[in-house]
C-alpha cells in the first residue's frame, strides 16, 4: 500500500510568488534530493542549497493515501476557494497520480513547489500550478506556471530555456538580506521579464 511521509500539514497564507496572500493548506513532505536537512550535513548536499536552506523537512509521520486526503481536507474552513500547496523538501520524491487525482476531486486549485530536478507525475502537468525553484542548473521540469529563483545563489540567465508564465527573483533571506534584495531589484530593473518576489510571511510572522 502506498504511504506518504509528511513533515507537517497546516493552513496559512501563501507568502510568495504569484499566489502571495492567498489562503492555502500546505502539505510539506519529508525528504529532499538536494540535501539531508540535518545540521551536520550543511555544505555536504549534492545541491548548493544545503548551505542556506532554512526549511525544516526532517521527521514527520506516515499517512496512507486516504488518511492524507482526509487530513488535508479537514483543514479547509469551507468547500469554497480551496487552494492546496505541496511543498517540501522535494514533493516530486513522493507525489503520485493517484493522490493528485483524489484531491483534485475536492480541491480545484493545487500547487506544487519543486526544485525541478525530478519528473512530476502526469496528473500534476494536467491539473496543477507548478512552481519550479531550481537549486541546481540540472532541471528536467522545463515548463512551469512560475519560475522562482533564490537570488543571488544562482544565475537567472542560465534558465532562459525554461518556459514559464511568471518569472520571479526572490532575495536570499540571510544575514545579507538587504544587500541581496538591492541586488535582486537592480537585476529585475535591468531584465524586466523578471519580477521581484519577497517572502511576506516572514514579515508578518506567519508560517
Amino acid at each position: 500500500m502506498q504511504t506518504y511521509k509528511v513533515k507537517e500539514i497546516f493552513y496559512t497564507l501563501q507568502g510568495e510568488g504569484a499566489h502571495a496572500g492567498r489562503p492555502a493548506v500546505f502539505c510539506r513532505f519529508t525528504g529532499c534530493n538536494g540535501w539531508s536537512g540535518l545540521s551536520a550535513d550543511r555544505s555536504k548536499g549534492p545541491f548548493p542549497c544545503s548551505t542556506w536552506c532554512d526549511t525544516q523537512f526532517v521527521g514527520g509521520q506516515r499517512y496512507s493515501e486516504d488518511d492524507l486526503v482526509d487530513a488535508i481536507l479537514a483543514l479547509f474552513p469551507s468547500q469554497a476557494y480551496r487552494f492546496l500547496v505541496f511543498t517540501g523538501g522535494e514533493p516530486a520524491l513522493q507525489l503520485t497520480d493517484s493522490l493528485i487525482l483524489k484531491l483534485h476531486k475536492s480541491i480545484p486549485s493545487i500547487s506544487i513547489e519543486t526544485n525541478g530536478s525530478l519528473a512530476l507525475p502526469s496528473a500534476a502537468l494536467l491539473h496543477c500550478w507548478i512552481t519550479v525553484s531550481p537549486k541546481t542548473e540540472k532541471v528536467v521540469q522545463d515548463k512551469a506556471s512560475e519560475l522562482k529563483l533564490i537570488y543571488p545563489t544562482i544565475d537567472p540567465a542560465k534558465f532562459d530555456y525554461i518556459t514559464a508564465h511568471w518569472r520571479f527573483l526572490q532575495p536570499l533571506h540571510d544575514t545579507n538580506w538587504q544587500k541581496n534584495t538591492d541586488a535582486a531589484i537592480e537585476y529585475v530593473k535591468a531584465h524586466p521579464k523578471w519580477k521581484l518576489s519577497v517572502q511576506t510571511h516572514k514579515y508578518i510572522g506567519i508560517a
